[in-house]
């Protein structure tokens, strides 16, 4: 800091003697460009501009300034003034590229970054810069092909190797991916994302247990990042590890309390270690962050049907067909919560729309055919029971239904000897 603002007095002080120096302006333009001046460097730079128009280095300059203060459209014009004086100027081809890319003009970037590329086909940041727009623009091909590029060009260039992991991700391949970002990981084990992108190609991958170690790594890094607590903590859930599940969803809660799916998740673990009161809790504040939140719907309603607080219960329910009424397992929640509200015909009515939406549903036959059965209605009873086993014949219940379904029918041969 002391070097920069002896620079910045320095210049001030050449340019008080000679005020058309253009030279003392561009370099004090660096200088404050360097001290977070923008606005100061860009007029330094102006000033050297008006006194030699064809100053390259300045036009350049106040191109990369205005870029850097989100001036896309200036940065532009001032890059494309210095092609006309050098049009092999390959810094102003590139950095134009990515003027045009934040301004959303991919092919004009592409365009820009291919001719970086012809003029000096050995520099990665350009292909690297291209393999980002074609990314954008869901090229994935041919981004992956500008980051091998640019890989072979620099090895140690971890954000290409990143850049490619995703794209690899993006396109259906995490075995490609997870080499990818380990090879950033191996440039740069400070990386953040690296780490957590490859935790999600762990998972999606079906190994558990690396992602988990991938996300506690990211952890380590930046422990105030909400995402990776989140995403073990749906790993610890499913692989049984409830109490480091429920910790997790409280760190990103913690540390970010607005995403809905957190506090239904933790809201689901809670739940499941017969915490009702808890889950309730968890899954009424993802409910306040997004009120059609259906699975919070969904889960909600059933933990108050667990508590027995069937109206409330029955209120969720109802919303979450309302929201998704093509949703067969919503009216098959629902009718269980009448089933066991003593509702009998309201129950067989939201089964039936169940089973009409999914015939494949058992668990709706199975229930419908328990409330018929239940009702004096043994052959229809029989029959949706039956068509649970046909749907379902290797279900852990299907030995207890068959015994079932010839109790029912020496129950229904008796009532016909009784006549």
């Amino acid at each position: 800091q002391e070097a920069l603002d002896g620079a910045i007095e320095d210049f001030t002080h050449v340019i008080e003697l000679e005020p058309n120096h253009a030279k003392a302006w561009n370099s004090r333009g660096l200088a404050l460009a360097n001290n977070g001046d923008l606005d100061g460097a860009i007029a330094d730079f102006t000033r050297a501009i008006a006194i030699n128009s064809e100053d390259v280095k300045a036009w350049s300059n106040r191109g990369n300034v205005r870029f850097d203060n989100n001036d896309f459209e200036g940065a532009i014009n001032d890059f494309s003034q210095v092609l006309e004086l050098d049009p092999k100027h390959l810094g102003a081809w590139n950095n134009r590229g990515n003027a045009r890319q934040d301004m959303g003009d991919l092919d004009s970037a592409i365009a820009d970054y291919t001719r970086a590329i012809e003029i000096d086909p050995n520099v990665a940041a350009a292909w690297f810069n291209r393999g980002n727009a074609n990314t954008i623009d869901n090229e994935l091909e041919r981004a992956i092909a500008d980051y091998s590029r640019a890989v072979e060009i620099d090895p140690s260039f971890t954000l290409a190797w990143f850049q490619r992991g995703n794209a690899y991700r993006a396109k259906g391949n995490p075995h490609g991916a997870i080499a990818d970002f380990s090879q950033a990981i191996e440039t740069d084990p400070k990386l953040f994302a690296a780490w957590f992108n490859r935790g999600n190609a762990h998972r999606r991958t079906g190994d558990l247990d690396s992602a988990i170690s991938d996300y506690s790594s990211a952890i380590e890094i930046d422990p105030n990042d909400a995402r990776p607590w989140f995403t073990r903590g749906d790993l610890r859930n499913n692989t049984g590890d409830i109490e480091g599940a429920v910790t997790d969803y409280t760190r990103s809660i913690e540390i970010d309390p607005s995403i809905p799916a957190v506090w239904m998740n933790r809201g689901k673990s809670r739940k499941r270690t017969g915490d009702l009161n808890g889950a309730i809790t968890d899954f009424s504040q993802a409910l306040a962050r997004d009120p059609n939140l259906k699975p919070a719907l969904i889960n909600r309603g059933i933990a108050f049907m667990e508590r027995s607080d069937f109206n409330r219960s029955l209120r969720d329910l109802t919303r979450a067909i309302e929201l998704d009424p093509a949703n067969n397992h919503y009216w098959t929640v629902r009718g269980l919560a009448f089933q066991r509200k003593g509702d009998p015909q309201a129950a067989i009515d939201d089964y039936t729309k169940a089973v009409e939406l999914n015939p494949a549903n058992s668990s709706a036959w199975k229930n419908r055919g328990i409330v018929r059965a239940n009702m004096g209605d043994l052959e229809g009873g029989i029959a949706d029971l039956q068509l649970f086993l046909d749907t379902a014949p290797d279900d852990e219940l299907a030995p207890a239904i068959r015994a079932e379904i010839q109790k029912l029918r020496q129950q229904q041969a008796k009532a016909g000897a009784g006549k």
